[in-house]
């Protein structure tokens, strides 16, 4: 039974525009604490659990995440698809089923976990007991298992699980002696829970009500399964979708793109939770303890680099060409090839990229996307 880890390595994030573009996508930017790009971040905190990677992408991607990766990722055996090519957009659903049936095509017994490629993650080591847990409990249940986090604050952003009863250890117990231990270390054993419903980003009142309940987590796009459950649910709830996915990857086994794209392109969009996850009996949400944010806005980076003790005295994070000037809290990047002066800010965002420049309130910076589309209204799709 071996371990497979799939990294989500797709979309642009339009919420960190204008660094973030159609061709240059938030994983693949330098924004990481460290300047390094996040897709490389999430693939060194992969590498220590010893399962196959593989990076589910698209086709306009493939060329620049393969070269980002060249010297980080061992290869696969031969045959195996280190990289699974999204033919279209259709969300995580049909991305993650194409993986899957890839996957299992070359390891029926295969337990696999995905992630995503742009989340911004400071402790590795409870991140990997996170995955490796919610791979044994995968293991022991034969089922679906949810990382969840518990919530710090009302968040509105946020998609929550909700909990029913915990699950006896010695299903997790199970699920290590069919998984394997880890090598070199012990075994976590994480909380299980039975998942009983998902809510996608629900109203600030529903959220004070999840956070005072106690019996909600946040749901952090981490997943674990059996492949062949995977498979097998997809076959019973989406039929259609099933054989699509079948052949689609026929198609691009025998290298007919064409046919790839035709057979992909008639599959619904849609998230892995509603198209599968929501529809089973066998959920199970695993509770984690660690610190994390899918970098989702600008704020975001202001506060992740903040936090790696990246600001200065007054909370600012400079980068680039910039003076800052009686400023507090606040973002600026330069990097435009201009110089950038700003005097008595607070908690502002300037971003500068030489084309196109950004100011925007911290607090009104979830509206980026806004200025997106206003763009694409407007002809200037040079510019996304």
């Amino acid at each position: 039974m071996g371990l497979h880890l799939l990294v989500l390595a797709g979309g642009s994030g339009t919420r960190l525009w204008p660094l973030s573009r159609k061709n240059m996508p938030k994983h693949l930017l330098p924004i990481g604490t460290r300047g390094e790009t996040l897709l490389e971040a999430t693939v060194a905190r992969l590498l220590p659990l010893q399962g196959q990677i593989h990076i589910v992408t698209s086709a306009a991607q493939q060329r620049d995440c393969a070269a980002t990766l060249a010297a980080m990722v061992p290869p696969l055996p031969e045959g195996q698809q280190q990289f699974v090519v999204e033919p279209l957009a259709r969300g995580t659903g049909p991305a993650l089923s194409l993986a899957v049936e890839h996957i299992v095509r070359d390891d029926p017994a295969a337990v696999i976990c995905s992630v995503h490629a742009d989340h911004h993650i400071p402790d590795d080591s409870k991140y990997q007991e996170a995955l490796l847990a919610a791979a044994a409990w995968a293991a022991g249940t034969d089922g679906f298992v949810a990382v969840g986090l518990k919530p710090v604050y009302a968040s509105t952003g946020f998609g929550y699980i909700e909990l029913g009863d915990q699950l006896p250890s010695s299903v997790l117990d199970a699920g290590w002696s069919r998984l394997g231990r880890p090598q070199g270390g012990a075994a976590p054993h994480l909380q299980g829970y039975v998942g009983r419903s998902f809510v996608e980003k629900p109203s600030l009142a529903r959220a004070e009500q999840f956070l005072q309940a106690g019996t909600y987590l946040w749901n952090t796009g981490l997943f674990a399964w059996p492949g062949r459950r995977f498979l097998d649910e997809l076959a019973r709830v989406a039929p259609e979708t099933s054989g699509s996915i079948r052949v689609t990857a026929d198609a691009q086994l025998a290298g007919d793109a064409v046919a790839a794209q035709e057979a992909y392109g008639g599959i619904p969009a849609v998230a892995v939770e509603p198209l599968l996850f929501e529809r089973t009996a066998t959920l199970t949400a695993v509770a984690a303890d660690f610190e994390w944010s899918d970098l989702g806005s600008w704020p975001d980076i202001l506060l992740a680099r903040q936090r790696a003790s990246l600001g200065d005295d007054s909370g600012n994070v400079l980068e680039g060409a910039v003076t800052a000037i009686g400023c507090s809290d606040s973002l600026l990047l330069g990097n435009g090839g201009r110089h950038v002066v700003v005097i008595g800010a607070e908690h502002l965002v300037v971003v500068d990229t030489g084309d196109a420049l950004l100011v925007v309130d911290a607090g009104s910076a979830q509206r980026v996307r806004e200025a997106t589309e206003e763009l694409a209204r407007s002809g200037r799709l040079d510019l996304l």
